[in-house]
C-alpha cells in the first residue's frame, strides 16, 4: 500500500490559507482493493478487513492535518468550541479510541465523489476483478470507524491513537457518486485489483444547530447578498415592523395569493384585425 499526499491539501497550506471556502476536502489512497465480498456482516472475510484497513490507515493521517488546516477547527468562537468538545469525544471499541468526523450528535450529512483508477479493462468493472458492488463497499467500510471487536484485533495498528475517522456510520452518507477510468500511472508490477481513490467529501450540517454552525458558516458567508439600501421614508411615516414565517405560513400565503389571482375576473383579449398592405414606397428616379 502506498499512500499518496493530497495536492489539494498541499497547496492549501503552501499558500498559508490553512482553510477552505466550503467543508470540501479530497481523501486519497492507493493499494490494494480486492473484490472480496462479505458473506456475513458481522464476521468479515480476513482478505476484506485487511483492505479496509489499508484504507483506514491512509485516510487517518489526512484527516488529521485536515484538523489542524480547516478554520471549523480552531476554537475561535463558542460555537467553533463546543463544536471541538463533540469531536473530541471517542468512540471506543476494544480499548481503542476513535475519532469519527461525521456523526449524529452534530447532525452532519456526508456527499461522496470518487474518482477510481482501477489496473484492468474497464469493460470488466461489474465482472471477473472488477466487482464494483463489493468494492464500493469495501472502500465505504474504510471511511466509517469499526464495528465490534471483531474488526480491530489484529488489524489496527499500535500506536495510533487518536485515531481519525470519516464517518461514525455508513448511514451518514446522503449522496454518492462514482466514477470509473484506466489507472495508466500503476506501477508495472501491480496486481489488476490494484486501484488509485480519489475522494472528494463534501459535509454540511443536516439540521441547523450550534454545534454544527462552523460547518455551515463559511457556506452561509458566501450565500448572502448585501442588502439594497432602502428608500428613507418621510419622518411622519410611522415604521413598519419586519414580518416573518414559518415555512408551512409561507405555503399557506403563497396558496391564497394565487387562488386571489386565479380568482380575480380578467378581460378577454380584443381580437387582432386584418393587417392592411404596407404600401411600398416608389421609387425615386435617379
Amino acid at each position: 500500500m502506498t499512500l499518496v499526499p493530497s495536492p489539494s491539501l498541499d497547496r492549501f497550506e503552501a499558500r498559508g490559507l490553512g482553510a477552505f471556502d466550503v467543508m470540501r476536502f479530497p481523501l486519497s489512497f492507493e493499494g490494494s482493493l480486492p473484490s472480496s465480498g462479505n458473506d456475513d456482516a458481522a464476521h468479515p472475510k480476513p482478505s476484506k478487513l485487511k483492505a479496509v484497513w489499508e484504507i483506514r490507515n491512509a485516510i487517518h493521517p489526512q484527516l488529521g492535518r485536515l484538523r489542524q488546516l480547516h478554520k471549523a477547527f480552531r476554537g475561535d468562537d463558542g460555537a467553533s468550541q463546543m463544536m471541538l468538545v463533540t469531536l473530541n469525544e471517542p468512540v471506543a471499541e476494544d480499548d481503542h479510541q476513535f475519532f469519527p468526523l461525521v456523526r449524529p450528535s452534530l447532525m452532519l450529512k456526508c456527499g461522496l465523489r470518487i474518482e477510481m483508477l482501477v489496473n484492468h479493462e474497464i469493460a470488466s468493472v461489474v465482472t471477473k476483478t472488477g466487482d464494483l458492488d463489493n468494492r464500493l463497499k469495501t472502500v465505504i467500510d474504510g471511511l466509517r470507524c469499526p464495528k465490534g471487536s471483531h474488526e480491530v484485533k489484529r488489524y489496527k495498528q499500535a500506536n495510533t491513537d487518536p485515531y481519525h475517522c470519516l464517518l461514525a456510520d455508513d448511514a451518514l452518507i446522503t449522496s454518492l457518486h462514482i466514477d470509473t477510468y484506466r489507472h495508466l500511472a500503476a506501477p508495472d508490477a501491480a496486481p489488476p485489483n490494484h486501484v488509485r481513490l480519489n475522494i472528494m467529501v463534501t459535509i454540511e450540517p443536516a439540521e441547523n444547530d450550534v454545534l454544527n454552525r462552523p460547518f455551515g458558516a463559511t457556506l452561509r458567508s458566501m450565500t448572502d447578498r448585501p442588502r439594497t439600501k432602502k428608500s428613507r421614508a418621510p419622518k411622519d411615516a410611522e415604521p413598519h415592523p419586519e414580518e416573518t414565517y414559518g415555512e408551512k405560513e409561507t405555503i399557506a400565503r403563497a396558496d391564497a395569493a394565487l387562488k386571489r389571482m386565479l380568482a380575480t375576473p380578467h378581460e378577454p383579449h380584443k381580437p387582432l384585425g386584418k393587417r392592411k398592405p404596407s404600401q411600398k414606397r416608389a421609387k425615386s428616379p435617379i
